[in-house]
């Protein structure tokens, strides 16, 4: 149940500030500045942390109903 959890909060993450994402994962190139998202990366970004979080509130609410 935290791994829930844990993916939502990295998606919604993503979904609000998806350029925050992408500085932390810039920690693999040190040696060369790692270049801005692009407009394309950004709403692809955000279409598949919103399908994500869909898929993550179906299984999550069906497994453990309230």
């Amino acid at each position: 149940m935290i791994v829930y959890w844990i993916v939502a909060v990295c998606l919604i993450l993503n979904l609000v500030n998806p350029r925050l994402l992408w500085y932390i994962d810039a920690w693999k190139y040190k040696d060369s500045k790692k270049e801005e998202p692009s407009s394309a990366y950004i709403i692809l970004s955000r279409s598949i942390s919103a399908i994500g979080l869909i898929v993550l509130a179906t299984l999550y609410f069906t497994r453990y109903p309230l």
